[in-house]
Protein backbone atom coordinates (compact mmCIF):
# COMPACT_ATOMS: atom_id res chain seq x y z
CA UNK A 1 0.00 0.00 0.00
CA UNK A 2 1.20 3.52 -0.79
CA UNK A 3 2.49 5.33 2.30
CA UNK A 4 1.41 8.81 3.39
CA UNK A 5 4.92 10.16 2.73
CA UNK A 6 4.88 8.79 -0.82
CA UNK A 7 1.43 10.28 -1.45
CA UNK A 8 2.64 13.68 -0.27
CA UNK A 9 5.69 13.45 -2.53
CA UNK A 10 3.46 12.39 -5.43
CA UNK A 11 1.10 15.31 -5.04
CA UNK A 12 4.00 17.76 -4.98
CA UNK A 13 5.32 16.25 -8.22
CA UNK A 14 1.89 16.47 -9.86
CA UNK A 15 1.50 20.10 -8.81
CA UNK A 16 4.92 20.90 -10.28
CA UNK A 17 3.93 19.22 -13.54
CA UNK A 18 0.69 21.22 -13.62
CA UNK A 19 2.57 24.48 -13.08
CA UNK A 20 5.03 23.62 -15.85
CA UNK A 21 2.22 22.67 -18.23
CA UNK A 22 0.37 25.91 -17.53
CA UNK A 23 3.53 27.93 -18.15
CA UNK A 24 3.87 26.31 -21.58
CA UNK A 25 0.17 26.35 -22.52
CA UNK A 26 -1.25 29.00 -24.83
CA UNK A 27 -4.81 28.15 -23.73
CA UNK A 28 -4.69 27.58 -19.96
CA UNK A 29 -2.57 29.61 -17.57
CA UNK A 30 -4.22 28.28 -14.40
CA UNK A 31 -5.44 24.78 -13.65
CA UNK A 32 -7.08 23.29 -10.57
CA UNK A 33 -6.13 19.84 -9.28
CA UNK A 34 -8.86 17.46 -8.13
CA UNK A 35 -7.28 14.56 -6.25
CA UNK A 36 -9.42 11.53 -7.10
CA UNK A 37 -9.55 9.82 -3.73
CA UNK A 38 -12.36 7.30 -4.28
CA UNK A 39 -11.82 4.01 -2.40
CA UNK A 40 -8.65 5.37 -0.76
CA UNK A 41 -7.96 5.11 3.00
CA UNK A 42 -8.67 8.16 5.11
CA UNK A 43 -5.04 8.54 6.16
CA UNK A 44 -3.93 9.02 2.55
CA UNK A 45 -6.59 11.67 1.96
CA UNK A 46 -5.57 13.41 5.17
CA UNK A 47 -1.95 13.33 4.03
CA UNK A 48 -2.92 15.27 0.91
CA UNK A 49 -4.91 17.74 2.97
CA UNK A 50 -1.93 18.29 5.24
CA UNK A 51 0.17 19.53 2.31
CA UNK A 52 -2.50 21.93 1.09
CA UNK A 53 -4.72 19.91 -1.24
CA UNK A 54 -8.36 20.97 -0.87
CA UNK A 55 -10.28 19.53 -3.82
CA UNK A 56 -11.05 15.81 -3.75
CA UNK A 57 -13.13 13.73 -6.15
CA UNK A 58 -15.49 10.89 -5.26
CA UNK A 59 -17.80 8.77 -7.41
CA UNK A 60 -20.35 7.56 -4.93
CA UNK A 61 -22.90 10.35 -4.46
CA UNK A 62 -26.57 9.49 -3.93
CA UNK A 63 -28.82 12.40 -4.79
CA UNK A 64 -31.28 11.57 -2.02
CA UNK A 65 -28.54 11.82 0.62
CA UNK A 66 -26.80 14.91 -0.70
CA UNK A 67 -27.77 17.01 2.32
CA UNK A 68 -25.76 14.71 4.57
CA UNK A 69 -22.55 15.66 2.76
CA UNK A 70 -21.58 19.14 3.97
CA UNK A 71 -18.26 19.04 2.09
CA UNK A 72 -19.95 18.62 -1.30
CA UNK A 73 -19.64 21.74 -3.43
CA UNK A 74 -19.45 20.51 -7.03
CA UNK A 75 -20.91 17.71 -9.18
CA UNK A 76 -19.26 17.20 -12.57
CA UNK A 77 -21.52 14.46 -13.99
CA UNK A 78 -24.73 16.30 -14.86
CA UNK A 79 -26.21 14.85 -18.05
CA UNK A 80 -29.98 15.42 -18.00
CA UNK A 81 -32.68 17.88 -17.01
CA UNK A 82 -33.83 15.27 -14.48
CA UNK A 83 -30.43 15.44 -12.76
CA UNK A 84 -30.64 19.23 -12.74
CA UNK A 85 -34.12 19.30 -11.25
CA UNK A 86 -33.30 16.79 -8.51
CA UNK A 87 -30.11 18.53 -7.45
CA UNK A 88 -31.76 21.93 -7.60
CA UNK A 89 -34.60 20.72 -5.37
CA UNK A 90 -32.18 19.25 -2.83
CA UNK A 91 -30.06 22.40 -2.74
CA UNK A 92 -33.17 24.54 -2.34
CA UNK A 93 -34.01 22.55 0.80
CA UNK A 94 -30.47 23.09 1.98
CA UNK A 95 -30.68 26.82 1.16
CA UNK A 96 -27.43 26.60 -0.72
CA UNK A 97 -25.99 26.71 -4.23
CA UNK A 98 -24.14 23.82 -5.86
CA UNK A 99 -21.58 24.17 -8.66
CA UNK A 100 -22.29 21.74 -11.50
CA UNK A 101 -20.57 20.71 -14.72
CA UNK A 102 -22.26 19.22 -17.78
CA UNK A 103 -20.68 15.89 -18.73
CA UNK A 104 -20.01 15.46 -22.44
CA UNK A 105 -19.41 12.12 -24.16
CA UNK A 106 -16.72 13.41 -26.51
CA UNK A 107 -15.62 9.92 -27.55
CA UNK A 108 -19.19 8.78 -28.32
CA UNK A 109 -18.61 5.50 -26.48
CA UNK A 110 -21.87 3.76 -25.57
CA UNK A 111 -20.64 2.61 -22.16
CA UNK A 112 -19.88 6.17 -21.05
CA UNK A 113 -22.23 8.75 -19.66
CA UNK A 114 -22.56 12.26 -20.94
CA UNK A 115 -24.36 14.26 -23.57
CA UNK A 116 -23.59 14.62 -27.24
CA UNK A 117 -21.55 17.58 -28.45
CA UNK A 118 -24.69 19.24 -29.83
CA UNK A 119 -26.88 18.75 -26.75
CA UNK A 120 -24.41 19.79 -24.06
CA UNK A 121 -24.81 23.57 -24.55
CA UNK A 122 -28.60 23.13 -24.34
CA UNK A 123 -28.36 21.61 -20.86
CA UNK A 124 -25.94 24.31 -19.75
CA UNK A 125 -28.52 26.92 -20.74
CA UNK A 126 -31.26 24.96 -18.96
CA UNK A 127 -29.25 25.11 -15.74
CA UNK A 128 -28.73 28.85 -16.01
CA UNK A 129 -32.36 29.57 -16.91
CA UNK A 130 -34.24 27.13 -14.66
CA UNK A 131 -32.11 26.11 -11.67
CA UNK A 132 -31.46 29.01 -9.27
CA UNK A 133 -29.77 26.72 -6.74
CA UNK A 134 -27.27 25.41 -9.27
CA UNK A 135 -24.32 27.37 -10.63
CA UNK A 136 -23.14 26.26 -14.07
CA UNK A 137 -19.38 25.82 -13.77
CA UNK A 138 -18.35 24.34 -17.10
CA UNK A 139 -18.06 21.16 -19.14
CA UNK A 140 -16.42 17.84 -18.25
CA UNK A 141 -15.34 14.83 -20.28
CA UNK A 142 -13.75 11.46 -19.61
CA UNK A 143 -11.80 10.90 -22.79
CA UNK A 144 -11.30 7.63 -24.60
CA UNK A 145 -8.46 5.44 -23.30
CA UNK A 146 -7.32 5.01 -26.90
CA UNK A 147 -6.92 8.79 -27.18
CA UNK A 148 -5.00 9.24 -23.91
CA UNK A 149 -1.60 9.08 -25.62
CA UNK A 150 -2.54 11.03 -28.76
CA UNK A 151 -1.30 14.61 -29.07
CA UNK A 152 -3.38 16.60 -29.69
CA UNK A 153 -6.14 14.59 -28.04
CA UNK A 154 -9.36 14.73 -30.12
CA UNK A 155 -11.56 14.43 -27.01
CA UNK A 156 -10.01 17.55 -25.49
CA UNK A 157 -10.39 19.44 -28.75
CA UNK A 158 -14.08 18.49 -28.92
CA UNK A 159 -14.77 19.66 -25.37
CA UNK A 160 -12.99 22.94 -26.11
CA UNK A 161 -15.28 23.40 -29.12
CA UNK A 162 -18.37 22.64 -27.00
CA UNK A 163 -17.44 25.53 -24.72
CA UNK A 164 -16.90 27.76 -27.75
CA UNK A 165 -20.37 26.84 -29.04
CA UNK A 166 -21.91 27.62 -25.64
CA UNK A 167 -20.13 30.98 -25.51
CA UNK A 168 -21.34 31.91 -28.99
CA UNK A 169 -24.91 30.92 -28.15
CA UNK A 170 -24.99 32.86 -24.88
CA UNK A 171 -22.83 35.82 -25.98
CA UNK A 172 -20.51 35.19 -23.06
CA UNK A 173 -16.77 34.71 -22.87
CA UNK A 174 -15.72 31.04 -22.96
CA UNK A 175 -13.23 31.75 -20.17
CA UNK A 176 -16.14 32.39 -17.79
CA UNK A 177 -16.58 28.63 -17.33
CA UNK A 178 -14.16 25.76 -16.86
CA UNK A 179 -13.08 22.75 -18.86
CA UNK A 180 -12.62 19.68 -16.67
CA UNK A 181 -10.56 17.25 -18.73
CA UNK A 182 -7.41 15.26 -18.23
CA UNK A 183 -6.51 12.45 -15.83
CA UNK A 184 -3.34 10.73 -14.60
CA UNK A 185 -2.11 9.63 -18.03
CA UNK A 186 -2.91 12.75 -20.03
CA UNK A 187 -3.42 15.81 -17.80
CA UNK A 188 -0.41 17.66 -19.22
CA UNK A 189 -1.80 17.30 -22.74
CA UNK A 190 -5.19 18.42 -21.46
CA UNK A 191 -3.70 21.60 -20.01
CA UNK A 192 -1.96 22.31 -23.31
CA UNK A 193 -5.39 22.04 -24.95
CA UNK A 194 -7.17 24.34 -22.52
CA UNK A 195 -8.09 22.35 -19.42
CA UNK A 196 -8.69 24.41 -16.29
CA UNK A 197 -9.30 21.43 -13.99
CA UNK A 198 -7.64 18.01 -14.02
CA UNK A 199 -8.65 14.88 -12.10
CA UNK A 200 -5.64 12.86 -10.95
CA UNK A 201 -5.88 9.63 -8.96
CA UNK A 202 -3.34 6.86 -9.57
CA UNK A 203 -0.44 9.26 -10.08
CA UNK A 204 -1.04 10.46 -6.52
CA UNK A 205 -2.48 7.49 -4.63
CA UNK A 206 -1.23 4.53 -6.63
CA UNK A 207 -3.43 1.92 -8.36
CA UNK A 208 -7.12 1.98 -7.56
CA UNK A 209 -8.36 -0.43 -4.88
CA UNK A 210 -11.74 -1.90 -5.83
CA UNK A 211 -14.33 -2.54 -3.16
CA UNK A 212 -15.37 -6.15 -2.60
CA UNK A 213 -18.83 -7.22 -1.54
Amino acid sequence: MTSTAVVQDNIRVVLDLIRDACAKSQLSKRCNLVAVSKTKPTDLITACYDVGQRHFGENYVQIGKICSSPSLFCVETIESQKHCDMFNKEMEKRQSVLDVFVQVNTSQEQQKGGLSLDNAPDLACYITDNCPNLRFGGFMTIGSFEHSHIVPNPDFDRLYQVREAWAKRTSRSPEEVQLSMGMSDDFETAIAQGSTSVRVGSKIFGPRIYKTS
